[in-house]
């Protein structure tokens, strides 16, 4: 005995195209946009998309991204949320990304500037930024000051010489010191730094990693990838029943 197969009615074979065709088309565009976002994740070493920096006000804006109010300078020597500024440059990246953890002030020694944070004391050359020099304190430093030309610091309220090779840091016994006294800058001054430190903020990595989750554009865009790909499910159900069914005629 023979075994009746039944065939989808022309309407039920139409339905079924379309949800095929709708779900191929929807599930199709949000790969590609997962394809054009992935590729560069996948190199982001040799792109060195976590030393790229995004600068656009746009972007920074919608990640609600914004800078410390207060910059704290004297001469042209700024700091502003663990960065330093020499004249607008970021003297953090030219010390391999380090923060400073605080700023007591700097002062000009012939060619060079010589300033310390709480932890550290450091120095570059006027010319030469990037020839900047940094040794660790053996405490943490309330104040640097100058007094006949040298240096001093007040570390764990020792007061501090440091030798004229930058290289070792001695106690010394009580001297006049002129102790140098950062101020905060106006907001004009203060806007400057301002701009510039914000645009070390996010890190083209991060950027394309939200573009690639959809976290950028909040949970609209993470369920937007959640759905489409159950729309690839959909797409695969769809696929194979056609096939199976093109196989019955």
């Amino acid at each position: 005995m023979s075994r009746s197969i039944s065939v989808p009615s022309p309407a039920h074979r139409k339905a079924l195209n379309q949800i095929h065709r709708s779900a191929g088309i929807a599930a199709g565009g949000v790969l590609l946009y997962l394809l054009f976002t992935g590729i560069p994740l996948q190199f982001t070493d040799e792109l060195a998309l976590g030393q790229r920096h995004v600068s656009a006000p746009a972007i920074l804006d919608w990640y609600g991204l914004q800078a410390p109010t207060e910059v704290i300078g004297n001469g042209d020597v700024a700091y502003i949320g663990g960065q330093l500024y020499w004249h607008e440059q970021r003297l953090g990246s030219i010390a391999g990304g380090m923060e400073f953890n605080g700023y007591l002030g700097s002062t000009r020694q012939a060619t060079l500037i010589i300033g310390a944070s709480a932890k550290r004391l450091w120095r570059f050359p006027v010319a030469q930024p990037a020839d900047f020099e940094s040794i660790p304190l053996p405490g943490r430093a309330s104040a640097i000051g100058t007094s006949a030309g040298r240096i001093y610091l007040l570390v764990d309220n020792e007061l501090k010489r440091v030798d004229a090779e930058f290289l070792n840091i001695e106690a010394v016994s009580a001297t006049a010191v002129d102790w140098l006294r950062p101020v905060t800058l106006p907001p004009a001054a203060a806007q400057r730094y301002r701009e510039r430190y914000r645009r070390y903020l996010l890190t083209a990595e991060r950027l394309l990693q939200d573009l690639h989750s959809g976290r950028l554009f909040g949970q609209i865009g993470i369920w937007t990838v959640n759905i489409s790909a159950a729309l690839l499910i959909v797409l695969s159900i769809t696929g194979l029943w056609i096939w199976w069914r093109s196989r019955q005629v």
